[in-house]
């Protein structure tokens, strides 16, 4: 994990983990810096499935048309990366509470 990642990683919290849909669905909410930035769900045994909730974060990380090719590119990178340990970090929780 990067520097980068490492330090935003250690920032992010996940509060609050559930159960819905008559036992069927298993969300894990993630918050960075006390504000929601996305929930990772899980589904009949399916891997997790990232949802990003609309935020501050995401409009400064995310790369938009207005950036140059490089930074297009290594923002989209890094975002990449950074929801990639986040679902790690989610499936940790959900085969805790599944009992893996």
């Amino acid at each position: 994990m990067s520097l980068y990642i490492n330090t935003f990683f250690n920032k992010c919290t996940f509060p609050k983990s559930f159960w819905h849909n008559n036992h069927t669905i298993f969300d894990v909410n993630i918050h960075y810096l006390d504000e929601l930035i996305g929930m990772v769900s899980f589904s009949n045994g399916k891997s997790g499935k990232w949802w990003s909730q609309s935020c501050a974060l995401w409009d400064d990380i995310s790369p938009t048309l207005n950036d140059d090719d490089n930074t297009f590119l290594l923002k989209a990178k890094k975002k990449k990366e950074l929801i990639k340990c986040l679902i790690e970090k989610a499936t940790d929780i959900y085969q805790h509470n599944i009992g893996i």
